[in-house]
């Protein structure tokens, strides 16, 4: 939506956080160990994977997308 709505003139940008007053100064809460490079390596994947496709399946080491639900026994 937001490459319609601005005519393929939009840039982003990402990273890793390095310090601790980076994460809560977004109101994240902070991990006892910092994130690691695996875990935002993994975001990125999902992020371009929804960017790339109309509809798009994730299993990955902490995301499953979509989300397994328990239903009448079954997933």
């Amino acid at each position: 939506m937001v490459d319609v709505l601005t005519a393929a003139g939009c840039a982003s940008g990402s990273g890793v956080a390095y310090h601790t007053r980076e994460v809560h100064t977004f109101g994240a809460r902070s991990r006892i160990r910092p994130p690691t490079g695996e875990l935002f390596e993994e975001q990125v994947e999902i992020v371009f994977k929804a960017f790339n496709n109309a509809a798009f399946l994730h299993e990955g080491k902490r995301y499953t997308i979509p989300a397994r639900v328990p239903y009448r026994g079954y997933d």
